[in-house]
């Protein structure tokens, strides 16, 4: 077996959301096939579904808000929520309940998990289901549920890599929300530092972002066939060596701070008390941020690599898919198409999980008005259409392994127990053996 050097526990990435395109009439309790299937479904004696998802404690609110509205909308079916708390804990735990047979009927998806869990077995596919309305979802962002062919997960949103930023401090270094490159923003961050005397950022070297840097630099995360990994040593020691330089200039905090983050907007962020001033993340936290948060945030593209391809893509923040073994398949397509597509829902939901990739919820919400941070997000949406790269397929199996391996590689380097160069060498040394034999 692999011997690992490192034994920091990895930092969580941060976990969602935003939108898509389509057109067509509002599911649910409607005349569509998806309202046909809801008035056979309400015939049947009382069930209960079983759902599991993801999130922070507004997210759990706001999903919970949605499942009232579906029970009261369908009193024959019982949703059973389980909140597994934080995008990696919740599937750890996941995984666990697959394993013993009792996963929840309904799952919260990932675009970098669905391709394991759908070749395992564990997902019902969704092709030609007649409970869901799909029409008003645009094909290419539902293409991202297809796996060889059938339809493991439905996207609920779709977002995009973003910096949020305290507006006002960013402003007294001269940044307004323009995009920048990696060296310019470095030095805004320098100078912000200098001007408060706080992190400019938190230290957000992690996996996902890696995988941003690396596709400027017209590499990726893994080859083609996801048997080996597809950047070079010099692009992850370049990546390295960029936090290291911000957290010898006092810009970023160091490792002791930033191993303690557990999540995006959590009270564990130092950016939710006003300790460190922007954060890259995904697009949709800007609406937890804010919410916890009294000076108003900003919130702009992520920065670009001068001369290099564009690394920005759109990505699923997540889906709804079926566990394969689930006894009521039918009930758990209607739960999956209100939640998709029902305007109460859609309402209750709000944006805390991006914008909803249902043209009819979309327009709804519209309609209805939007706070600040969530015109924001639709704003970005837009910026980031125009330039946004195709993206690349869901990882292979180890990936989950590798990402966990990258933070404690990461961490040891933040805490000067291994130099850039030495964590870079012996982290795909590792990883390339898990790709290519399992790691015996």
């Amino acid at each position: 077996m692999r011997k690992k050097r490192w034994t920091w526990t990895a930092s969580a990435a941060a976990a969602l959301v935003l939108a898509g395109c389509g057109t067509a009439a509002q599911g649910g309790s409607s005349g569509s096939q998806a309202g046909q299937a809801a008035g056979n479904a309400d015939s049947k004696p009382v069930v209960t579904l079983t759902f599991g998802f993801w999130g922070d404690a507004k997210e759990e609110a706001v999903t919970l808000a949605a499942v009232k509205a579906f029970e009261k909308a369908y009193p024959n079916i019982h949703i059973q929520t389980e909140f597994g708390g934080p995008f990696n804990q919740y599937f750890t735990k996941l995984s666990t309940e697959v394993a013993g047979g009792n996963a929840p009927d309904i799952m919260q998806m990932d675009y970098d998990y669905i391709e394991a869990y759908a070749k395992e077995g564990q997902l019902l596919n969704l092709k030609g289901a007649k409970g869901i309305n799909l029409s008003t979802i645009s094909p290419s962002v539902l293409k991202s549920g297809y796996i060889d062919g059938g339809l493991y997960g439905i996207p609920n949103a779709i977002d995009c890599y973003s910096m949020i930023y305290d507006q006002n401090a960013f402003a007294k270094a001269g940044y307004h929300g323009q995009r920048v490159s990696w060296g310019q923003w470095a030095a805004i961050l320098e100078k912000v530092h200098k001007l408060t005397g706080k992190w400019a950022e938190d230290d957000d070297e992690n996996w996902q972002t890696f995988g941003y840097w690396a596709r400027q630099q017209g590499q990726h995360l893994y080859n083609a066939s996801g048997t080996k990994l597809g950047f070079a040593q010099s692009t992850l020691v370049s990546y390295l060596n960029y936090w290291a330089n911000l957290r010898r200039e006092g810009a970023v905090p160091p490792g002791t701070v930033t191993s303690l983050i557990k999540q995006a907007a959590d009270p564990t962020d130092p950016m939710v008390p006003g300790k460190s001033l922007a954060e890259m993340t995904w697009d949709a936290y800007i609406v937890s941020f804010q919410s916890e948060m009294t000076k108003p945030l900003g919130m702009a593209l992520p920065p670009y690599q001068p001369g290099g391809p564009e690394g920005l893509y759109l990505k699923p923040s997540q889906f709804w898919s079926i566990y394969s073994k689930t006894k009521y398949p039918q009930q758990a397509e209607l739960f999956v198409n209100f939640l998709l597509n029902n305007v109460s829902a859609g309402k209750a939901l709000g944006l805390d999980r991006g914008i909803p990739v249902s043209s009819t919820v979309r327009a709804a919400l519209q309609k209805a008005g939007l706070s600040r941070p969530e015109q924001q997000e639709f704003t970005l949406t837009d910026q980031a259409l125009k330039v946004a790269t195709p993206i690349d397929p869901p990882p292979p199996q180890p990936n989950k392994e590798i990402d966990q391996d990258f933070g404690n590689m990461v961490q040891a380097v933040q805490y000067g127990k291994e130099t850039a160069q030495q964590g870079a060498e012996q982290f795909m040394q590792e990883a390339n053996d898990l790709l290519q034999n399992g790691g015996e």
